[in-house]
């Protein structure tokens, strides 16, 4: 039986940014409301914007809920959209933004606010400045200074190698390699030289050139009573004599913390009061950003493709990665639990994903519910067989010619794999990682476990009589 297109009210979009598509989901005001305009993510940086995509989720829905719609748009080399992260570049970033803008303006309720989260709030500010249909900005936990900021990073590089006698011993030597034009490694993630050198000249926008424009900014603190941290006070105060800033406090967990998400709905119902104290956003009265024609693209075009759909009450986002023509088998990334959405930690799905499709194989990897941008409760591995067969179906209504499909996840997914295969005949392979190992390695060894050189067939004692990888 044909497997119905989703009602999901989630909608996938893309643009054409300067270096490729970019991808994102749009969440518009509930049905049924008055809509009071929209709102762009500026992200986070690296594996920060991981970590906290699921509380952007849940704010967006809260958004929602208020009349207030919600774009997340990835740059260019971040998150779903195309490219690598050492191709990033700031000022490339910030025109790829002013692409969302722009696709809000046209097709959205308008869009004079921008949402900033660390340092995506330091380049939204930028943003603001520049452009005077920008007059409302919601911050959370800005970062003040960029050269601060990239040391904390290099930190984390420094802290990896300390038992290493050959490693690096100081946040000056990493600097020194991004003069000589070289990429740098910085908590997982590949900076090239030309933004590893942007960052530590950045800082925020001077109060003056936000003047007039509405400020909500929000600061992780012990408690209520805490005081802002020294640089972020200054500017505050500097902000609201120019009659720019007001500043809301609040005591949130740190929903960037490692090991696990963090949720903070005391934080989401200040940001959602903040936003309905702001007048509405009336469509007319922002100005379309350029004479240019649309940058929207057609989504059935793309080789990845953003999709939505629904696993029972919940709406789920994913992408699909097209494979060969009349391929017969596919593969279905399920993300692990903790702080993760369906990219992975350091984008490893997504290169994943991209190298299973250039050798032929058609893969969704998504978000689990109440996981990155979908909605719902996460309820545990134990409990994903509904999201495991959604994502299946999906991928099958996408690619009608597959006949089976290949699991693949780690830790808590693979547990959750486990439990799946036997109750669908579809699934006839099952792999995961057994160590770590170099994200090369592990790709190839991967990509090793789907080809022609058919691993062990093995029956699990559960009922899946498939093949089974680890390695």
């Amino acid at each position: 039986m044909p497997i119905p297109e989703s009602d999901s009210r989630l909608r996938p979009m893309a643009v054409m940014g300067e270096r490729g598509p970019l991808i994102g989901f749009y969440r518009p005001p509930d049905a049924g409301l008055d809509a009071q305009g929209d709102v762009l993510v500026v992200p986070a940086f690296g594996e920060e914007m991981n970590r906290c995509r699921s509380m952007v989720a849940m704010q967006a829905q809260a958004l929602a809920a208020v009349g207030v719609g919600t774009l997340v748009l990835d740059p260019h080399g971040t998150g779903d959209s195309s490219g690598e992260f050492d191709e990033g570049d700031w000022d490339a970033w910030r025109s790829d933004l002013w692409q969302g803008v722009d696709w809000l303006r046209r097709h959205g309720n308008g869009c004079r606010a921008l949402w900033g989260v660390r340092l995506g709030a330091l380049m939204a500010a930028e943003m603001a400045a520049e452009d005077r249909g920008i007059d409302r900005l919601l911050l959370w936990m800005p970062v003040v200074a960029g050269k601060a900021y990239w040391t904390q990073f290099l930190r984390i590089r420094i802290a990896a190698e300390m038992a290493d006698a050959n490693g690096v011993k100081s946040t000056e030597e990493l600097r020194q390699r991004s003069a000589k034009g070289q990429a740098v490694e910085a908590s997982g993630y590949l900076v090239g030289p030309l933004l590893a050198q942007r960052l530590d000249t950045l800082g925020m926008p001077d109060g003056g050139l936000l003047s007039g424009k509405t400020v909500a900014w929000f600061e992780v603190a012990a408690n209520a009573e805490a005081a802002m941290p020294r640089a972020s006070a200054k500017l505050v105060e500097d902000w609201r004599s120019k009659g720019a800033c007001h500043r809301r406090a609040g005591a949130w967990p740190a929903v960037l913390a490692v090991p696990g998400a963090r949720r903070a709905p005391q934080l989401i119902a200040a940001c959602s009061a903040a936003l309905r104290s702001w007048p509405p956003q009336a469509k007319a009265e922002s100005a379309a950003l350029v004479a240019a024609p649309d940058a929207a693209l057609d989504l059935a075009a793309l080789r990845e493709l953003p999709v939505a759909f629904r696993c029972g009450d919940a709406e789920m986002a994913g992408i699909v990665h097209r494979g060969a023509p009349g391929a017969r088998l596919g593969v279905v990334i399920v993300v692990a639990g903790g702080p993760q959405y369906r990219a992975g930690a350091h984008r490893q799905f997504v290169s994943l994903a991209r190298l299973l499709a250039a050798n032929g194989y058609p893969v969704l990897r998504f978000d689990l519910r109440g996981m990155g941008d979908s909605t719902g409760q996460h309820l545990g591995y134990h409990q994903s067989r509904p999201d495991i067969r959604s994502a299946i179906d999906e991928l099958m209504r996408r690619e009608p010619s597959l006949q089976q499909v290949a699991l693949f996840g780690e830790c808590e997914s693979a547990s959750g794999i486990l439990f799946y295969a036997s109750q669908d005949e579809r699934v006839r392979q099952i792999a995961w990682p057994t160590s770590v190992r170099t994200t090369e390695v592990r790709l190839k060894s991967i990509l090793g476990a789907l080809l022609p050189r058919p691993p062990a067939r093995v029956n699990s004692g559960s009922g899946f009589s498939g093949q089974v990888q680890a390695w």
